[in-house]
């Protein structure tokens, strides 16, 4: 069949290709050096201090009433000579309640401290240093608070206006311009220690950052934040509650549209909760992010990192609540505990716009919601690229969890991601995505985290569901699952299904290549057609649905133990190793080339695929009995060309898990009585697949037996291999028969 290859697909193959390598968030600019000005004859409190190398001539600040004078002539220049005490508790802005911001700060390593703001006035717009900031503004190499000593902000007003939206930050309430083309307000270098409160019922949309606290809804003004940190916390109490309107609030900014956001080398520190706030019956969303609540325009993250933990009712990212334009995620990590009722991700918790990626990023917080939760993002809704991402974060959701998405509206494609953490749901859990909407691809991807769930839990793809069609494909390549699938169910009459790659599957074409399962599987049962019961546990796809002649399962394996999730289950099965059909009839499926090595009740699994109600055009499919032959490097191996001659793949049984570290692995290939061909496998094509005490007559060795497998590629067609030779640095060689 003619693969359909989508863009994202592209996308998410070139991420790989090129990775950005993690770097740790510093403080100050990277080529920041402190400029000593403390010679007070030279350079006096109000003075002039100019910058040679950058052509600025800046007010030099060294009390608290030259600080507050910049009020009187904002679009100046200011350069901090000391530390600036400004002790006392003052109800607006330290630099007034009008003032906008539109020249340089420039903190020069120092601190601001000692004040606190209980903001009490009227103003729909307002900030604990100014009200706003425009055009080309720039903050830099600045200290706003102390670690052991915050600024404490408690916002104690009702909020009036005529925008109609409440903005507030600890830098400014609102980003301005004074054109339509706007221009670039930079933040470097910057520390703020704030905890921020909402204490009062402020009856209009609210959008609050540690930073900003949202741009203007008009004119463009790009905002680019680098080398910065907010620590301490945002919250809001039981006298904060307005239902039924929209809350952001992020520790960068709260919401963002109209222009361009950049965020690089970035930590938020701050546990930020808004339930207090949108609590009860609401029409109102809430939305809350380690850096960004919303934004609404194009968006690029480098390298942000959270520590905080994120609670909203609603929209949950440990980078962004929400992206509704173009954003990419590079580099991005999360290690706070992130909690939403919908749309919960360790970096965001949805993703709109198509065209996003996600590169490089890691998540190892829990992310809980009652409906789709994901370690690096809860839902998309149009094509998105994920590549070298990682979760190791427990994630937990009533409906749809996954371990790199929750829920796929929109075209996804999936390169290179792995999952190790705990995935439970009570319907769709998957190691990679719960479940699929739309078109999808998934290479290379690992899980080798517990996958739970009440209905349908699969290793790599937990379901998915074409609405009706068939005209969809979703491509499973080199995908390995080496986690325990349990979907579980107490009661008999519970259709459940676990399948080690793929839990269910409904309408849509399949292409499923060189994929692997080694992990447990259990489920409850299906029926047929027929009404007879099938187990719905299998190692590739634990329930097959799809009436479509193009779907093709190609090379594949599984092994493991297979059992009913029913407690003391005394019903009758015929248990399958590569998938089961269900309840239609005339279902077509192409499985070629795959083997197993399977148990269910300490029995050997017999069978790859049921023959009632499911065609298959099958061919080289093998059910593999490994015995213990030695006690040496190797229990035993076995070889299979792939149907088109140009594969091969090849399994071993050690007696040691050490060959997993071992890259001088040489397999030998040999035409008749010459050896034709020499391969030196590379280190991503021998892999750990599965440990199993020895049982039965499936290991007669005493102990633990370690399964390695890979695929070598570019055999010649057409050439007769008679047998594969096995090298080890050690010096022992392992002749493998060739079958099929």
């Amino acid at each position: 069949m003619k693969k359909i290859v989508s863009l994202v697909i592209i996308i998410s193959m070139m991420l790989c290709m090129f990775p950005i390598s993690s770097m740790t968030a510093t403080a100050t600019t990277t080529d920041f050096v402190q400029v000593d000005l403390s010679n007070d004859t030279k350079y006096p409190d109000g003075g002039e201090y100019y910058d040679e190398k950058n052509d600025i001539t800046y007010t030099v600040v060294k009390s608290p009433t030259t600080f507050k004078a910049i009020s009187s002539t904002p679009d100046g220049n200011y350069i901090l000579a000391k530390d600036i005490s400004i002790p006392g508790t003052y109800n607006y802005p330290i630099l007034g309640s009008n003032t906008v911001l539109s020249g340089i700060i420039n903190g020069n390593g120092y601190a601001i401290k000692h004040f606190k703001i209980n903001y009490t006035n009227s103003y729909i717009t307002f900030g604990v240093l100014a009200q706003g900031i425009k055009n080309n503004a720039k903050i830099i190499n600045l200290q706003i608070g102390l670690p052991d000593n915050p600024i404490v902000y408690s916002i104690d007003n009702s909020g009036s206006g005529s925008d109609n939206h409440i903005g507030t930050g600890v830098i400014a309430g609102k980003i301005l311009s004074d054109s339509a083309e706007g221009g670039t307000v930079e933040i470097s270098g910057v520390d703020i220690y704030c905890k921020i409160s909402v204490n009062k019922k402020m009856e209009l949309p609210l959008s609050l950052g540690g930073f900003i606290g949202r741009s203007d809804g008009s004119n463009v003004c790009n905002l680019k934040v680098s080398h910065c940190s907010f620590t301490g916390t945002i919250s809001m109490t039981d006298n904060a509650q307005a239902t039924g309107y929209d809350t952001k609030v992020g520790s960068v900014i709260g919401y963002y549209k109209n222009g361009e956001l950049t965020v690089s080398d970035y930590t938020n520190n701050a546990n930020i909760d808004i339930t207090k706030r949108t609590s009860g019956t609401s029409s109102g969303y809430s939305y809350a992010g380690g850096v960004v609540g919303r934004t609404e325009a194009k968006t690029t993250f480098i390298r942000c990192f959270n520590t905080g933990n994120m609670t909203s009712d609603k929209y949950s990212g440990g980078i962004a609540g929400h992206t509704d334009k173009l954003t990419t995620f590079t580099d991005c990590s999360n290690t706070g505990a992130i909690t939403a009722t919908t749309y919960s991700g360790g970096i965001a918790g949805r993703s709109y716009y198509s065209g996003t990626s996600y590169s490089g990023c890691k998540n190892s917080g829990a992310v809980t919601a009652t409906d789709k939760a994901g370690g690096i993002v809860g839902q998309t809704d149009n094509p998105v690229a994920f590549s070298s991402c990682s979760n190791s974060g427990a994630i937990t959701a009533t409906s749809y969890s996954g371990g790199i998405e929750g829920y796929a509206a929109g075209q996804s494609g999936f390169t290179s991601c792995t999952n190790s953490g705990a995935i439970t749901s009570d319907n769709y859990a998957g190691g990679v995505l719960a479940r699929a909407y739309n078109q999808a691809s998934f290479i290379s991807c690992v899980n080798s985290g517990r996958i739970s769930s009440g209905v349908n839990a699969g290793g790599v793809l937990g379901g998915a569901y074409f609405n009706g069609s068939n005209d969809y494909v979703l491509e499973l390549d080199g995908c390995v699952n080496h986690g325990e699938i349990l979907s579980y169910s107490s009661n008999e009459a519970t259709k459940t299904t676990a399948g080690g790659i793929i839990g269910v599957v409904n309408f849509g074409a399949y292409e499923i290549n060189e994929c692997g399962n080694t992990g447990s599987l259990s489920a409850n049962y299906i029926y047929d057609a027929t009404g007879v019961p099938k187990l719905g546990a299998c190692g590739i796809i634990g329930r097959y649905y799809v009436n479509n002649s193009n779907t093709v399962i190609t090379d594949c394996y599984s092994t493991g133990v297979i059992s009913s999730s029913v407690a003391n289950d005394a019903r009758t099965f015929t248990p399958y190793a590569i998938c089961t059909g269900s309840v239609a009839s005339g279902i077509k499926l192409k499985v070629t080339g795959c083997v197993w090595n399977m148990t269910f009740n300490n029995n050997t699994v017999k069978n790859g695929l049921p023959t009632t109600n499911l065609t298959v055009d099958s061919g080289n499919n093998t059910q593999k009995n490994i015995i213990a032959k030695k006690s040496t490097a190797l229990y035993d191996a076995y070889a299979q060309k792939s149907i088109d001659n140009t594969k091969l793949r090849i399994l071993l049984v050690s007696a040691t898990p050490e060959l997993t570290d071992k890259t001088d692995i040489v397999i030998n290939v040999y035409y008749g009585e010459n050896q034709g061909k020499k391969f030196t496998v590379p280190a991503n094509y021998i892999f750990a697949l599965h440990s199993v005490e020895a049982a039965g007559d499936m290991y007669y060795a005493v102990g633990d037996a370690y399964i390695f497998g890979g695929v070598i590629t570019g055999i010649p067609e057409n050439i007769n291999i008679t047998r594969v030779e096995v090298e080890f640095g050690n010096g022992f060689e392992w002749n493998i028969p060739m079958e099929g």
